[in-house]
């Protein structure tokens, strides 16, 4: 069973492809190739970096500082976010 699936965008338009249908596939959203990194610094670019802070929830460590660095002097805040199992 195959479907048309994002595998790119330009100009900000959607490129479609067909590939293999999955259980519970979303084919409107391009799979992310931008790696997360928790409390140190990748060497290649971009990168998502999650800070990890001393809020201890209940003997987890849930609580982090998301930030985006596109390049070696582009960094955005993002915010913080709660990651928890």
């Amino acid at each position: 069973n195959y479907t048309m699936a994002v595998s790119d965008y330009q100009e900000d338009l959607p490129i479609y492809t067909l590939r293999e249908r999955k259980q519970n596939d979303r084919v409107d959203l391009l799979i992310n190739t931008i790696p997360f990194v928790v409390d140190e610094n990748n060497s290649e670019y971009p990168y998502f970096y999650l800070f990890s802070n001393d809020w201890d929830d209940y003997g987890s460590k849930t609580k982090f500082k998301l930030l985006y660095h596109e390049g070696v002097n582009n960094v955005k805040e993002i915010g913080y976010v709660k990651i928890t199992d």
